[in-house]
């Protein structure tokens, strides 16, 4: 039987005295808000000087539809558009001149194109490329980029605007033009595919290729037949509609024509929300306004862009400006919970080595937990199964901390630290009867920073660990948990006698690193909630994500829990 908490708010009240305050947890932060959706399409069909295309009429009445019945404001492009570039443009600009920044955007076309210069082109139903026309005066052809307008153009327009998402649908040919090329110009390669922080885009042929149309007025064009098919799927991001028609325009003929995707995703968009997808979106906001920081809520944000609680997001982020941040640390190094016997000599010393970096050792391993003013960052990186040794641990301030350029309070002071401020371990010393953290910032500078304390913990020397699996459905960021061998997990030793949890977790596969990165991050967060509705103290959990293979399995988190085998329940 699968386990599930009670509700999202009970969880979120349940865990408020171990990390939020009562700011944190009002209505005010979990209302919900629809994002806005809009759509522009333009569908060609009629051409002066290249094939006509019946199927786009039929493309652009359906694709309004369905578009309309996900709840988009669909904006068609006006029949001076369809003919003319400067036109266009100009339709295009004053279309984005609507966008509010966060919005949902979709922009689909139906009708010929071409591949020139690395970019990708749409063409106006009036354009002869083959006999382009004259410039005044220098009789030379006008160019091509003038009498065309490229997807570049619109990629462009949605990074101005900055809009929350962005679904740019090509359906159309993506082989050579009319008119001859330079060797310079075909050397160009894929320019759209690379732009975009916030767009997809779904091409229906490969570069090079053609796309399939219909010479029947009552028939979709082939690609986006299929992409009609699968884009209304509940529960399902987009990018699924592109992939599930991928395959089906591959089988459909045989082979010869191959849709693409290119630019960045970035965020998951849900054209048809499941009720589970809509109850993920709420726990998960709930478990970072419970266990998250202001990180959490910016990876949120642009993670489900689409989400009712993006408003609220926003809003608490704004709020927290004049708040100090929130930090997520641990007092225990989650290495030294899944392996103490590797930090046995710190364990019982309490004292850092002379210098670690002599040690031959792996710096993650030898320092088996900080307290006071630095702690273990909340979330640590490792290479698999161990920390290789050019992974290092990651440490965050929990007050403010002066820096110096040397290991020694003589030195001079360098940038001073805030809460919540983190940096790189390059080395751990001890000097003059002193802890000192050797580190640096992304910037490269090196740091030192004294008094790092070292809290007891040799109770981690002869715990005795626990090791249970949270897993999700799949490499969807809302995908959501099992928590059921966890809880029961904890029931049964009890949450009290807990004195160090490791949670470890790999980014989903096939997906953009930054994306697999930060929705690993958002997982993380939901199970470090999940562990403080169960009792287990915030100050006692840390994270790993793995940047490759290592002991978990894709949409498995392990979770290592070390149990103190002197106490009694």
């Amino acid at each position: 039987m699968r386990y599930f908490a009670r509700s999202a708010l009970s969880v979120a009240f349940a865990c408020l005295c171990t990390l939020s305050s009562a700011e944190d947890l009002i209505p005010n932060y979990v209302f919900e808000q629809p994002v806005p959706r809009k759509a522009y399409v333009l569908a060609i069909s009629d051409y002066e000087h290249e094939d006509k295309l019946p199927s786009s009429v039929k493309d652009e009445a359906t694709v309004k539809a369905k578009l309309e019945s996900l709840k988009f404001a669909v904006t068609l492009a006006s029949s001076e558009a369809k003919r003319n570039a400067e036109v266009l443009r100009s339709d295009l600009k004053f279309f984005f001149s609507s966008i509010k920044r966060g919005e949902i955007v979709l922009v689909y076309y139906s009708g010929h194109g071409f591949w020139f210069r690395g970019r990708n082109f749409i063409v106006p139903s009036t354009v002869d490329n083959a006999n382009p026309p004259k410039q005044p005066g220098s009789g030379d052809p006008v160019d091509p980029e003038d009498l065309n307008v490229s997807i570049s153009e619109i990629v462009s327009l949605i990074d101005h605007v900055g809009a929350g998402q962005a679904t740019v649908v090509i359906d159309a040919c993506r082989d050579a033009p009319k008119f001859p090329m330079s060797k310079a110009d075909a050397l160009q390669k894929k320019v759209d595919l690379l732009q975009g922080a916030s767009s997809l885009l779904f091409f229906a042929a490969q570069e090079g290729y053609s796309s399939e149309g219909s010479t029947d007025p009552d028939q979709n064009s082939k690609y986006t037949g299929y992409w009609l098919k699968y884009v209304d799927q509940p529960g399902k991001p987009i990018i699924d509609a592109h992939r599930q028609a991928t395959i089906a325009v591959q089988m459909a003929t045989q082979g010869h024509q191959t849709p693409e995707l290119g630019g960045v995703y970035s965020g998951a968009l849900y054209p048809a929300p499941s009720q589970e997808v809509l109850d993920e979106e709420k726990a998960s906001w709930i478990a970072i306004l419970t266990a998250g920081t202001e990180g959490d809520a910016n990876f949120y944000v642009r993670l489900l862009p689409g989400s009712r609680f993006v408003a609220a997001a926003r809003k608490w982020l704004a709020d927290r400006q004049s708040q100090p941040r929130r930090t997520t640390t641990s007092r225990v190094n989650p290495l030294a919970v899944e392996n103490a016997g590797q930090f046995s000599t710190v364990l019982s010393t309490r004292t850092f080595p002379t210098d670690a970096n002599k040690l031959g050792e792996t710096l993650s391993t030898v320092v088996p937990g900080l307290s006071g003013n630095l702690e273990f960052s909340g979330t640590q990186r490792s290479d698999g199964e161990n920390a290789t040794p050019k992974s290092k641990p990651y440490i965050t301030a929990r007050a403010t901390i002066d820096t110096f350029d040397r290991p020694s309070l003589t030195g001079a002071k360098l940038r001073t630290l805030n809460k919540g401020d983190s940096f790189i371990a390059s080395n751990f010393l001890r000097i003059d009867k002193k802890n000192w953290i050797e580190g640096s910032f992304q910037d490269g500078k090196t740091i030192y920073v004294p008094d790092a304390a070292i809290p007891d913990l040799r109770n981690l020397a002869t715990a005795k660990l626990r090791v249970s699996d949270v897993t999700f459905g799949s490499s969807d960021i809302l995908s959501p948990p099992n928590f059921s061998s966890l809880a029961m997990t904890v029931e049964e030793i009890g949450a009290k006698n807990v004195v160090g949890v490791s949670v470890r977790i790999r980014p989903p596969t096939n997906v953009d690193k930054a994306y697999g990165a930060q929705s690993s991050q958002l997982r993380l967060t939901r199970i470090r909630s999940e562990l403080l509705r169960l009792g287990i103290s915030n100050a006692l959990i840390g994270g790993i994500i793995e940047q490759s293979e290592g002991t978990t399995v894709a949409n498995t988190a392990r979770i290592t829990i070390a149990v103190n085998q002197e106490a009694k329940r």
